[in-house]
């Protein structure tokens, strides 16, 4: 029986193709030759693409619970580490969120949307949570979103994100946020 970890490293080469090539160039055969195994060996873990597609979806659930988790044990609050972790571009958590928004992209695969929803009020509902204020955690989602999108998609020279934060404008951004949050009497 071939190791575990032949099944994550397939997992691992399926998400980066579909970040970087997109789900049509994702076959299992280039997938199989991206993880250095067989196509054979591929098989033996995912029986098809319908599965790594599952696993992919599987994987992000995962990833999102563990860095919600880690989130909320931070004594930093939400707040400073939901934005901080909004910048933080090439970590497991934006590979597997990048792979299943290219499997939704693709429209073949019903079931992501679903879970990039899920996962996205996931978040919302944790910042609510941690911060007492709906409109506050709305608000902190909101910004997040807009500093990951800068982070992610201004490198490319093509001019559609605002540049991204510089660890001063994030410190600044944060400090405000915390202020607001003082004044609506937020736990933040």
């Amino acid at each position: 029986m071939p190791p575990a970890s032949n099944r994550e490293a397939i997992l691992d080469a399926y998400e980066r193709l579909l970040v970087e090539q997109g789900e049509r160039a994702a076959t299992v055969e280039a997938v199989a030759r991206a993880a250095g195994v067989s196509k054979g060996g591929l098989l033996y873990h995912f029986a098809s693409k319908d599965e790594l597609a599952d696993a992919a979806i599987e994987r992000l659930h995962r990833v999102a619970a563990e860095c919600a988790e880690e989130a909320t044990a931070q004594p930093d609050g939400v707040i400073e580490v939901f934005l901080r972790d909004a910048v933080k571009t090439g970590d497991p958590l934006d590979l597997a969120l990048g792979a299943v928004q290219a499997l939704q992209q693709s429209g073949r695969y019903p079931q992501a949307k679903p879970a990039l929803d899920a996962v996205v009020q996931g978040w919302v509902d944790m910042l609510t949570e941690g911060l007492g204020d709906p409109v506050l955690a709305r608000l902190v989602a909101v910004l997040g979103d807009g500093l990951y999108f800068g982070a992610a998609f201004s490198g490319g020279g093509a001019g559609i994100a605002t540049p991204p934060a510089s660890e001063q404008e994030l410190d600044e951004m944060i400090a405000a946020v915390q202020q607001l949050a003082a004044l609506r009497g937020a736990r933040g």
